[in-house]
């Protein structure tokens, strides 16, 4: 499965279960607030803002993707992503 689209992310449900992967570590959350959509004046393209929470430590994370340029947002997939990588566990 790939990386989610952003109308993927555009569909994601409160208390749906994502990933954040990246070469880092893959983090788990669940959706706190709901993707909503907004339009940048400086960037004349829609992005999608929502809460995640860790599932690891209960901390909420406010994540922003642009459409169009998916690929400097927030790696979100339905599934830890990085084969390999440890999940990261703050606080440890």
């Amino acid at each position: 499965m790939q990386r989610y689209s952003y109308n993927r992310i555009k569909e994601m449900r409160k208390d749906e279960t994502f990933w954040n992967s990246s070469q880092t570590g893959n983090y788990e959350y669940t959706v706190g607030k709901e993707p909503r959509e907004v339009y940048s004046e400086s960037l004349q393209k829609n992005q999608l803002m929502w809460t995640g929470i860790n599932t690891s430590n209960g901390e909420e994370d406010n994540f922003l993707i642009t459409e169009g340029l998916e690929h400097y947002g927030p790696s979100i997939y339905s599934y830890p992503a990085y084969v390999g990588v440890d999940e990261i566990k703050l606080g440890d």
